[in-house]
């Protein structure tokens, strides 16, 4: 799939993460790694999801299915998963983890203060892409574990997905990104908007994280072992060549996620 290239918070919000959801015909393509974009087609407020997670940073409670993702020569990285409030995403991340179709892939596209990818290009566990999951208890957070999407919000997700790190979000401007985002959706025609409560604030500058991707992709897991991993992971070499997205974010040597386990904690 075609990807696209990102900008930061400050000037718009970021349009590029390459991710899962890819079609067979876009799999074909020389870039199948599709990216995460602003730009859609209408989007209808059906896409956010009900319910509450209470606090996204909290452990997992006895008994809980987590995820802990295995990397070559960098470690282990544990991860909650939310399938109260995004029950399409956790249940295709674990079908597709318990298949081995995330055994041996490697982190594809890697952007210091940003996030780390990977996935591969598998098919859902659906056959086909599907529909982001927005819900306004989810955010941002550095080691929030996310679904990557071609441009579309409605069918772009499928097998790949990134954890954030950066600080961007201890340094940013809420009002400017809330504006933006409900622009763009209120330019689709779309109802769903996106509000910054004090609190939310206040956590992304205590952990950093990335907001300007908030209520536009699907957040449903949060690191809470391991962080340090993933952000070795986003500084590690690149290549010099350009990827498909012109930015350097290959990673030299090869990062390669083993496997991902799915377990009761």
């Amino acid at each position: 799939m075609k990807m696209y290239k990102y900008v930061l918070i400050g000037i718009s919000i970021l349009i590029c993460f390459s991710i899962t959801g890819c079609s067979n015909a876009q799999k074909s393509s020389s870039s199948s790694k599709s990216s995460a974009s602003s730009k859609d087609t209408a989007v209808a407020s059906s896409l956010v999801t009900e319910g509450k997670i209470e606090n996204q940073l909290a452990l997992p409670e006895k008994g809980e299915q987590i995820a802990i993702f295995h990397v070559k020569n960098y470690g282990i990285i544990k991860c909650r998963l939310f399938p109260q409030v995004a029950p399409k995403a956790v249940q295709n991340f674990i079908g597709l983890a318990q298949k081995g179709k995330y055994n041996n892939v490697p982190f594809h596209r890697v952007i210091e203060d940003f996030m780390i990818q990977s996935g591969g290009n598998s098919d859902s566990i659906y056959g086909s892409g599907f529909n982001v999951e927005l819900n306004q208890s989810l955010h941002h957070y550095n080691g929030a574990l996310c679904a990557a999407r071609t441009n579309s919000q409605t069918s772009g997700q499928s097998s790949q997905f990134y954890i954030v790190s950066s600080e961007n979000g201890k340094k940013a401007d809420f009002d400017k990104i809330s504006q933006t985002v409900n622009q763009q959706y209120k330019q689709k025609g779309s109802k769903i908007t996106l509000e910054y409560t004090d609190s939310v604030k206040n956590t992304y500058k205590q952990v950093g994280g990335y907001p300007g991707l908030d209520m536009q992709y699907t957040v449903f897991g949060q690191t809470f072992e391991g962080q340090d991993i993933v952000k070795k992971i986003a500084s590690c070499p690149k290549s010099s060549e350009m990827s498909a997205t012109g930015e350097k974010s290959t990673p030299d040597p090869e990062v390669i996620l083993e496997k991902v386990e799915i377990v009761n904690y």
